[in-house]
């Protein structure tokens, strides 16, 4: 039996617009009111989470001019060492006119994000895979085999 790697799955559910079938939050409703996201997060930062949405419209602009917004996830995948990078520059504004702090979080959020999808989180809604190769619009039995090699077997 042929498994499809992680990263073959992801681009296939991303280019196919399916659902991941992991859910990000969970189901038991006192489990889920547990989980203040917006006065546990967005309350405590707001002019933060702004910052950080500038910075992701903008790599978007820059990495995937007149595409919707997405995080282009085989795009610069070196996030802790940037991360740094913009650490040490933090409370300066890049040559871009962006805040090297903000560009830090961003990447922080893509450092944790990682780690949290490699320990079984659903991949992020905004997220997009490089396909090394198109599938087609219907593909065959043996082409759903074919594409799902990417990378090798799990």
């Amino acid at each position: 039996m042929i498994r499809p790697n992680r990263q073959a799955k992801q681009v296939f559910h991303q280019e196919n617009k399916k659902p991941s079938p992991k859910l990000l939050l969970p189901t038991d409703a006192k489990e889920r009111k547990g989980l203040p996201v917006a006065t546990g997060f967005l309350d405590y930062f707001s002019a933060a989470i702004i910052e950080v949405c500038k910075i992701s419209k903008a790599g978007n602009d820059q990495h995937n001019p007149g595409q919707p917004l997405h995080w282009s996830r085989g795009k610069s995948t070196d996030h802790a060492d940037t991360m740094i990078r913009h650490f040490m520059e933090r409370g300066t504004i890049d040559t871009d006119g962006m805040r090297h702090s903000a560009k830090m979080v961003w990447r922080a959020c893509a450092l944790l994000q990682q780690e949290l999808e490699d320990a079984g989180a659903p991949v992020s809604r905004g997220s997009k895979y490089p396909a090394s190769k198109p599938l087609p619009e219907f593909p065959t039995f043996d082409a759903l085999v074919d594409y799902f090699k990417i990378g090798g077997t799990e």
